[in-house]
């Protein structure tokens, strides 16, 4: 392993890491002041008119709003686990005050959740209270963004499930843009005039419906799509426009020959459209983004290829939007290790332990991954209902049904001991991924109150 430079701020929180030691919320800040030439406290509370006893005042007030606030929805802020399995549960029923709750839960740096806070000075919580504050703010933002662009797009598909809808004069211009870049993807075939004559009945529909334009390229996009071979061989104007806001899935993990082709121009020609559009003022280039992955999982598939020719403004995953916070379960991280503790050993032990170049024991380490990973709900449901006693019992019945081929067993109580504290670690990132993928749903409930294809 690598000399340690106490110089490098990293550094200095994987020593205090490896020593097993609580990194602070100060410490944390002002290694990344460091990395990134930030403000420090003083110039941030300067800068926004503060005194640190009077931002002390401020951060308590805020903490006090959000224990009285969670109190209301009964959340059980003592029980971790419990608590994401709540939010959930209250999420069936989203509101703002539930989806602020929750911003300020998954953001939380120890500062609203954490029962030991003696160890936190005024400074600590001032700064820990600063950084609460910014990050569930921006969540709460982004969710409450998105939700706003949820309901307004199911009230449109609300709004146009006819199955005949009004028309009024076209504009000629992007009826020949759209039929150029159309043939373009997918060439014409059957009646070329039929095709051009409907599509400009097509804009003439969304030009009849303020709420049409306002998600023009998602209705025509939608409409090429789903009525491609119709639109090249009848006059017909009546669709079935329930179907159109149905969701569909694309086979979109592995490449065929064709689907991979196929896909991909379907994103090229949603593209053009939004291109056509986007300087008409009345259409929302964010809620047909939006709309369109409320419809399909091409979305997901813009997000593998990322084709440089098409570019989208496709919203960040809510899971990719929770991972960026380092939520837990655990308010003392490895020091809540219960074999660490009763072993006495340090969590650098543990890191070396597990990170050594020993293939032997990186090949028994992965088969106790592996046992585990199968066995994962009932082995999460066993730990959280075992005291000290009973982790360590499980935890070595752990070992032994991982069926260790014998270069791989330990083979004196120390390494039996480090084993032991490995699986208790792997025990507590089942709870964690639980927890978070708890979470995640309560996320998708709070922004996406209905998904697309029950709600219409």
């Amino acid at each position: 392993m690598k000399q340690l430079d106490q110089k490098d701020p990293l550094d200095r929180l994987l020593d205090k890491e490896l020593r097993g030691e609580a990194i602070l919320f100060d410490e944390w800040e002002q290694a990344m002041d460091e990395l990134a030439d930030e403000p420090d406290l003083e110039e941030v509370l300067q800068r926004e008119g503060l005194t640190c006893a009077s931002a002390r005042q401020q951060a308590e007030a805020y903490r006090q709003e959000f224990l009285r606030r969670a109190a209301q929805y009964a959340l059980p802020l003592d029980d971790r686990l419990l608590l994401c399995q709540t939010l959930f549960d209250r999420a069936a029923s989203p509101s703002d005050e539930l989806r602020w709750l929750f911003c300020q839960i998954v953001t939380d740096v120890g500062f609203l959740l954490d029962r030991d806070r003696e160890r936190f000075d005024e400074e600590e919580i001032v700064q820990s209270w600063l950084w609460s504050k910014r990050e569930s703010g921006e969540l709460f933002a982004t969710l409450s963004e998105r939700a706003a662009l949820q309901q307004r797009f199911l009230a449109i598909c609300a709004q146009t499930q006819k199955n005949s809808l009004p028309k009024a004069d076209c504009d000629s211009e992007k009826k020949d843009l759209i039929f150029q870049r159309y043939t373009v993807l997918f060439g014409v075939y059957g009646d070329e005039k039929l095709f051009l004559d409907n599509i400009d009945q097509l804009i003439g529909m969304q030009e009849a419906s303020a709420a049409l334009t306002e998600i023009a390229p998602l209705f025509l996009y939608r409409m090429l799509v789903r009525h491609g071979k119709r639109l090249h061989s009848s006059d017909s104007t009546r669709f079935d426009c329930q179907a159109l806001w149905r969701y569909q899935t694309y086979r979109i993990d592995g490449d065929n020959g064709k689907n991979y082709k196929t896909n991909l121009a379907y994103l090229r020609l949603f593209h053009a459209l939004c291109e056509i559009y986007e300087t008409d003022e009345r259409v929302s280039i964010p809620l047909c983004c939006h709309g369109f992955e409320q419809l399909s999982n091409l979305g997901d598939f813009y997000r593998m290829v990322e084709p440089a020719d098409c570019p989208l403004p496709f919203a960040e995953p809510l899971e990719e939007l929770i991972a960026q916070h380092t939520f837990s379960c655990y308010e003392h991280g490895m020091g809540d290790n219960v074999i660490l503790a009763e072993e006495g050993l340090a969590a650098g032990a543990l890191f070396d332990f597990e990170g050594g170049g020993d293939r032997n024991r990186a090949r028994a380490l992965d088969r106790i991954s592996a046992y585990m990973n199968r066995h994962a709900a009932e082995l999460t449901t066993a730990f959280l209902g075992a005291d000290a006693a009973g982790v360590k019992a499980l935890c070595g019945e752990i070992l032994t049904g991982a069926a260790l081929a014998a270069r791989e067993q330990p083979t004196d109580l120390p390494t039996v001991a480090l084993f032991l504290a490995s699986i208790n670690g792997g025990l507590m990132e089942l709870v964690d991924y639980y927890a978070n993928d708890l979470l995640i749903r309560a996320a998708e409930r709070l922004t996406y109150s209905a998904p697309a294809e029950e709600a219409l």
